[in-house]
């Protein structure tokens, strides 16, 4: 599946920051991200898998919950 290139995502950002800051407010919503089909698409116009998004969630559900990084 052919991705638009435009760098990284506002969405991978945020979920980025939420586990810089360990915010331990979005555990729920970085679960549930995390169980998202890494292969799903967003759709037209410009077909974006999850999978970046997915990885995200899963490091920054990590850095939250204090697991060695690695």
């Amino acid at each position: 599946m052919e991705e638009y290139p435009i760098g990284i995502y506002r969405d991978e950002v945020i979920v980025w920051q939420l586990g810089e800051f360990r915010e331990q407010r979005a555990i729920s919503g970085l679960e549930r991200i995390a169980k998202f089909d890494p292969r799903t698409s967003t759709g037209e116009p410009f077909r974006r898998s999850r999978a970046s998004l997915v990885k995200a969630a899963e490091v920054a559900l990590k850095k939250t919950s204090g697991e060695p990084q690695g």
